[in-house]
C-alpha cells in the first residue's frame, strides 16, 4: 500500500494545501527570480512597486526557501507601514502560513484574521478563498475546523473552476486520510473535473495521481493506466517536480505489484529525484522508504538496509512525522527480522510503536462525518429557500394558537437572560481584577527595569570618572616625571627605550580617555540622540574595521533622558557585537521617526550567527532588557548574508515610562 496514504496525516495534506495556493510551476522560478531581482535594481522604483515585487519574491521562494521567503514579506511589511499599510492582507496572509510553519499555531490565526479584516468580500473573493484555505491548513489537529475553513473557501469561489479544482483535491484528501473512500473519490473526481476545464495542469496532476491510486485499489486497472499515463504526460509537459515525483511514486508501486522490478526501480529512483530537488522532507522519507521495500520484496536486503539508514539519517535531522515512523520502523524490523537480526527488529517495532500511539484518535473520523454533512447542508439551503418561506407562513398561523406556551417560554428565556447576564458581570469583574494584577505586576517590572539600568549608568559614569580623574592623572604624572630626565648623557638604546616607553605612555593615555568616553559619553550629555549617535558612527569609522554609516528620516527626536540613553547604548552594544564578531566590511544605521513611531534599524554583510544559540549572551541580554525598558519591539534576522537588527517602539508609550 502506498506509503503516502498509510497512515491518517494532516502535516502532509496542509503542505499539498499551502503549496497549491501559494505558488506556481517550479521550472520557471530561476528566471522569474533574476527577472524580480533586476526589476528591483532599478534605481527611483516607488515603495508601493517595490512591495510588490518583494511579495513576488516572497511567493517564488516559498518552496525553495521558507526563510527567504519570509525575508521578502518582512521587507515587504516594512515599506508597506511606511506606505499608507499597502498590500498589507497579502503581508498578513503570509506572515500566517510562516508563523504555522514555526508550530505557532495562535500567531497563525492572529494574522489569518488580521488579513481577513483588511479585505472586502465584495471584491475580494479569491484572495479571501486563499486565506481561509490556508486557514484550514493550520488546524492540523482538528479535522472539523480544517473542513469547515475549507467549506467558506469553497463559499468564494464557486465560479472559478481552476481553485474550485485545488479546493476539492484538498478536501478528499481529508476524507481519504481518515478512510473514507467513498466521499474521497467523489471529491477526486470533481477536482479533475474542475482542474481541466479550468486549465489548472498542476491540480490536473494532483487528482490524476490520486485517482490512479483508487482505481488501483479497486482493481480497476484499465482506468488506473489511463490516470497514470496522463500523470506522465503532464509530468513532461510541465517539467514540473513536484508532478513528476508524484505520479513516479504511483507507477513505481503499480510496477512492483505486476512483478516489473527493473521499471518499478527507474520510477521509485526518478521520484526521490523529484523529491530531492523539491527539498521536501516527507517525500525524501517517502522514497526512501518505498526504495528499500521495493529491494525487500525482491530479495536484495543489504540494499534495502542501506535504503532505510539513508532515511532514518534524514528524519532523526528534522522534526518527527508519526506515521511516517510508523510505516519506516516496522517494515524496517520485518526486514531486520527477515535477516535474522532479532534484537535490532525487536528494537525497531518499539519505535514503530511509540510513533503509533501519537496518531490521532479515532474520534476525528465523527468530526469529519458531522461537518461533511454540515456542507451538504449548506448547499441544500439554497435550493429550498422558496419552500422554507411557505413553511414559515404555515409556522406563523400555527403560533397565533400557541400564545400560552410563547408566554412561558418568554418567562423563561428572561429568567434565563437574567443568569446569564449576573454570570458575565461577575467573570468581567473578575477579568477586570485579574487585569489590574498583570497591570501592577507589569508596572513593577518596568521600575525594576529602570532601577537596574538607572544602576548600570551610574556605575558607568562612576568608572569612568574614576579612570579619567585618577587613572590618567596618574599617567600624566608618570610621563611629566619621564620627561623631565634628561636625555644628554643617555645612549643610543636607552634614548631609543626612552622614547618607546613615552609612546607607550601616550597610548594608554588615549586608551583610558576612550574607555572612559565609551562608558560615559560627553556627546550624549551635550547634544540630542541623532548628533550623539552621529558622532559615535563617525567615531568608530575611524579604527578602519567596519565602515559604518548613519541615516535618520523623519522629525527630530526629543526623549527623556534616560529614554535616549537606553536608545544610545543599544546601538553601542550592537556596532561592538559587530566589530567583534561579524566579519562585516560595511554597516547601516538607521532612525525613522514618522508620527508616534520611532523605528531604529541596523543592517551589516557579516557571516551573521544563530540568535537561539546566542540567546542567553550578555550581549544580546542587555539589548533585551533595554528594548523591555522601552517597552519596544525587537526583531532579529540574520544568516550568512547579514543580519538586520530592528527595533519598533511606540513615543507615547515611552512617555509613560
Amino acid at each position: 500500500m502506498t506509503l503516502f496514504y498509510s497512515y491518517p496525516t494532516m502535516k502532509k495534506f496542509y503542505v499539498i494545501l499551502s503549496i497549491l495556493f501559494c505558488v506556481h510551476s517550479s521550472h520557471a522560478q530561476n528566471s522569474e527570480i533574476d527577472s524580480l531581482k533586476n526589476a528591483l535594481a532599478r534605481a527611483n522604483l516607488a515603495d508601493t512597486t517595490k512591495i510588490d515585487l518583494y511579495l513576488k519574491l516572497s511567493s517564488t521562494f516559498f518552496t525553495i526557501s521558507i526563510d527567504s521567503s519570509e525575508s521578502y514579506t518582512k521587507k515587504a511589511e516594512f515599506l508597506s507601514k511606511l506606505s499608507g499599510y499597502y498590500k498589507i492582507d497579502k503581508i498578513y496572509g503570509n506572515k500566517g502560513l510562516f508563523q504555522y510553519y514555526a508550530a505557532n499555531q495562535d500567531s497563525a490565526h492572529y494574522y489569518f484574521e488580521k488579513a481577513l479584516e483588511k479585505l472586502d468580500p465584495r471584491k475580494d473573493s479569491v484572495e479571501i478563498s486563499v486565506v481561509y484555505s490556508n486557514y484550514a491548513i493550520s488546524y492540523e489537529n482538528s479535522l472539523e475546523k480544517a473542513l469547515e475553513y475549507n467549506t467558506k473557501a469553497i463559499s468564494f469561489v464557486e465560479q472559478n473552476d481552476s481553485i474550485m479544482g485545488r479546493l476539492y483535491f484538498s478536501r478528499g484528501v481529508f476524507y481519504f486520510h481518515n478512510n473514507a473512500n467513498g466521499p474521497a473519490k467523489k471529491y477526486f473526481i470533481l477536482g479533475y473535473e474542475k482542474s481541466v476545464s479550468g486549465n489548472n495542469l498542476r491540480a490536473e496532476g494532483m487528482t490524476s495521481r490520486a485517482l490512479a491510486y483508487m482505481y488501483r485499489q479497486e482493481n480497476k486497472i484499465d482506468s488506473a493506466k489511463i490516470f497514470m499515463e496522463r500523470g506522465l504526460e503532464l509530468c513532461e509537459r510541465t517539467k514540473s517536480p513536484e508532478i513528476c515525483y508524484r505520479i513516479n511514486v504511483e507507477l513505481g508501486e503499480f510496477y512492483d505489484e505486476i512483478g516489473q522490478y527493473n521499471k518499478a526501480k527507474v520510477a521509485l529512483l526518478e521520484a526521490n529525484k523529484h523529491a530531492l530537488a523539491r527539498n521536501k522532507n516527507f517525500e525524501v522519507f517517502t522514497t526512501y522508504i518505498m526504495l528499500a521495500r521495493h529491494e525487500t520484496k525482491h530479495g536484495d536486503y543489504s540494499e534495502a538496509s542501506r535504503y532505510f539508514q539513508e532515511f532514518e539519517y534524514k528524519f532523526k535531522q528534522e522534526e518527527p512525522i508519526f506515521y511516517v515512523g510508523v510505516n519506516a520502523y516496522e517494515s524496517w524490523s520485518e526486514l531486520e527480522a527477515k535477516r535474522g537480526n532479532l534484537k535490532k527488529s525487536n528494537e525497531l517495532l518499539k519505535l514503530a510503536m511509540q510513533f503509533k500511539d501519537s496518531l490521532y484518535s479515532k474520534q476525528n473520523k465523527e468530526a469529519l462525518a458531522e461537518a461533511d454533512a454540515k456542507y451538504e447542508a449548506e448547499k441544500k439551503d439554497k435550493e429550498i429557500a422558496t419552500q422554507d418561506l411557505q413553511l414559515q407562513h404555515q409556522e406563523n398561523t400555527i403560533l397565533r394558537k400557541e400564545n400560552q406556551v410563547t408566554l412561558a417560554i418568554f418567562i423563561g428565556l428572561c429568567l434565563l437572560l437574567s443568569i446569564i447576564g449576573l454570570w458575565f458581570y461577575f467573570k468581567q469583574r473578575q477579568k477586570t481584577k485579574t487585569n489590574e494584577i498583570l497591570a501592577l505586576e507589569a508596572k513593577q517590572e518596568v521600575v525594576k527595569l529602570e532601577s537596574l539600568i538607572d544602576g548600570e549608568e551610574k556605575e558607568r559614569n562612576r568608572l569612568a570618572q574614576d579612570l579619567h580623574d585618577g587613572i590618567n592623572g596618574d599617567l600624566a604624572v608618570i610621563k611629566y616625571k619621564i620627561s623631565s630626565i634628561g636625555q644628554k648623557k643617555l645612549t643610543a638604546k636607552e634614548k631609543t627605550d626612552y622614547d618607546e616607553a613615552l609612546s607607550m605612555l601616550d597610548n594608554a593615555v588615549e586608551q583610558v580617555r576612550r574607555i572612559s568616553h565609551n562608558l560615559a559619553p560627553p556627546s550624549l550629555y551635550r547634544f540630542d540622540l541623532i548628533e550623539a549617535i552621529e558622532q559615535f558612527c563617525m567615531k568608530q569609522n575611524t579604527l578602519e574595521k567596519v565602515k559604518i554609516s548613519f541615516q535618520h528620516f523623519g522629525n527630530r527626536i526629543s526623549l527623556k533622558k534616560e529614554n535616549e540613553t537606553a536608545i544610545y547604548r543599544i546601538i553601542q552594544e550592537i556596532i561592538n557585537n559587530i566589530l567583534k564578531h561579524s566579519g562585516a566590511s560595511e554597516a547601516m544605521v538607521q532612525i525613522n521617526n514618522h508620527g508616534d513611531k520611532l523605528t531604529l534599524t541596523v543592517e551589516d554583510n557579516g557571516k551573521g550567527f544563530d540568535a537561539y544559540d546566542t540567546a542567553k549572551g550578555i550581549g544580546l541580554q542587555n539589548i533585551k532588557s533595554r528594548v523591555d525598558f522601552l517597552k519596544a519591539d525587537l526583531d532579529i534576522d540574520s544568516s550568512n548574508k547579514g543580519t538586520t537588527v530592528q527595533i519598533e517602539m511606540e513615543l507615547d508609550k515611552m512617555v509613560e515610562i
